[in-house]
């Protein structure tokens, strides 16, 4: 067995840059003085699989949801 196939993300019909689809809130942050310092696109854990196969495998194939992680500059712990 080798290592996972990926099917590439696809937005609706057709494929859309990253850029495009985050483009506008990459924006906002800045302009509200933020820096992404992570971005991170949570999977299932593997044990779903077992429970929630159908679930489990379009979690796994499509962007659920992604987290930022935001630094401001000039505050505490930055």
């Amino acid at each position: 067995m080798g290592p996972p196939r990926y099917r590439p993300a696809v937005a609706g019909r057709y494929r859309r840059a990253l850029a495009d689809l985050l483009g506008t809130m990459c924006d906002e942050f800045r302009e509200a003085g933020f820096l992404i310092d992570r971005l991170v696109e949570p999977r299932p854990v593997k044990g779903m699989a077992a429970v929630f196969p159908e679930e489990f495998e379009k979690l796994f194939r499509q962007l659920g949801f992604i987290i930022f992680r935001l630094l401001k500059p000039g505050h505490r712990g930055t």
